[in-house]
């Protein structure tokens, strides 16, 4: 049985499928495309365009009175909703695949209760992103005067590459959309270079080139290619310092991953002499259901 959840980027859940609140008959699961047709000779069509249409789940909220008041559960939810950190619609197809789509809530109906005390309320998430994992690739990048390779006697929760060079990774995206990345640099560390390129023959994909910037220790550089994300910053405790101005504009430093080819992404700094630093790359894959 599919279950559904929203949780947001601390790492909240509420369900959606309980004793207090379920919803109902949701649509809008799967992917739709905007497709446009030229006719290229009498009875024939040729596709001019694609476009991938904003995904629009909607159904309806059944607050339940069994538990406590209908509408008290509703207030509830209205205002878990409005106090989360971002808000992603959890829905777990099978076993224990979950998607995650970033939402935001466009729209939820008040209604009255029907003559049984239960409240059904019609509500609509709009999708900002295409589904993903919630948990995406990580690979570990280590610099240091040597570049040696790393050994881990701890477990993270998350799947890593099999390569052990330090200072290199390769791997090969999967989904239906090309993959984005996050990379959290730490410092100290300066003449950052990141780069991915494709690993039959070496083109080059994209680069983050900050060979003019240095990080002190316990700062980071904070990076992401994510579509409706994307930036470069160094972060101090909370002070977050926009490094767009120094960015290399002979590369491509805003790039994404195709999918399907083995990939090599290799990052190089300057630290201090006798400085171990781990640094962290997230890969995120899209898929369309």
């Amino acid at each position: 049985m599919r279950k559904f959840f929203i949780e947001d980027n601390t790492g909240r859940r509420l369900s959606l499928q309980d004793n207090k609140r379920f919803m109902w008959e949701p649509s809008g699961l799967g992917y739709a495309e905007d497709i446009g047709f030229a006719q290229v000779e009498y009875g024939f069509f040729s596709e001019s365009s694609r476009d991938y249409a904003r995904p629009s789940i909607s159904g309806t909220m059944v607050f339940m009175p069994d538990v406590q008041e209908p509408y008290q559960t509703y207030h509830e939810f209205v205002d878990w909703v409005n106090s989360a950190d971002g808000l992603q619609l959890v829905y777990v197809q099978y076993g224990t695949r979950e998607l995650y789509v970033d939402v935001i809530v466009t729209g939820l109906d008040l209604s009255e209760k029907e003559l049984t005390g239960v409240l059904e309320c019609p509500v609509t998430f709009t999708g900002t992103s295409p589904y993903h994992k919630k948990n995406p690739l990580t690979f570990l990048f280590q610099t240091d005067s040597t570049i040696n390779p790393m050994r881990f006697t701890f477990k993270f929760p998350f799947r890593f590459s099999d390569s052990g060079a330090g200072g290199a990774q390769v791997f090969t995206p999967q989904g239906h959309f090309p993959a984005a990345m996050e990379l959290y640099i730490n410092g100290p560390c300066s003449n950052i270079y990141f780069k991915a390129e494709d690993n039959a023959t070496g083109e080059l994909i994209g680069a983050l080139d900050l060979s003019g910037v240095s990080v002190a220790a316990g700062d980071r550089i904070y990076y992401s290619s994510r579509p409706n994300a994307d930036g470069v910053w160094k972060v101090s405790g909370n002070t977050r310092t926009d490094l767009v101005e120094s960015l290399n504009e002979n590369v491509a430093n805003f790039f994404t991953l195709p999918v399907g080819k083995e990939v090599r992404a290799t990052l190089t700094a300057d630290t201090t002499e006798g400085t171990e630093l781990t640094h962290v790359l997230h890969v995120h894959e899209y898929f369309k259901g």
